[in-house]
């Protein structure tokens, strides 16, 4: 069961320790706490790859097309017109993209749990039983009744 626990959620003592120390250590050593061998750094990785990957995609297809309205197009058209100097490297346009995305995300995530929490105090309120969206196989494999 604590094997399931996120550990973000409950991080160990060493670990908090270890990140009370982050302001003493020099931002270049700081790159390579990513590659630390304990579960939630590997989780960071990941997702950092992913989304650096995925962010390098989005900038080489919107390069190709040169149009558009949407928030990667007008960015790049942004960084197109400055002057040469204030021009965004690529590694700072897939930063840029990767945070817009991370933003989006976070925050359709917390809509949509507020939503679900909100029916779910309707629910509780008016006596009613929350409906059965989808038939779920929870972890152990097992359908519940």
């Amino acid at each position: 069961m604590l094997d399931s626990i996120d550990s973000s959620l409950y991080p160990s003592r060493f670990n908090l320790a270890f990140r009370a120390l982050w302001c003493y250590i020099p931002e270049r050593l700081l790159h390579y706490v990513r590659y630390l061998p304990l579960r939630e750094y590997r989780r960071l990785r990941q997702f950092l790859d992913f989304s650096e990957d995925f962010s390098r995609d989005i900038l080489r297809d919107r390069a190709e097309k040169h149009d558009g309205n949407d928030m990667m197009s007008v960015l790049l058209r942004a960084n197109a017109s400055e002057n040469s100097t204030a021009e965004l490297t690529e590694r700072e346009l897939i930063s840029q993209i990767t945070c817009v995305i991370t933003f989006f995300l976070k925050m359709i995530r917390s809509r949509c749990l507020l939503s679900l929490s909100l029916h779910t105090v309707r629910w509780s309120l008016q006596g009613m039983r929350p409906p059965k969206l989808l038939n779920l196989v929870p972890l152990g494999g097992r359908e519940t009744p």
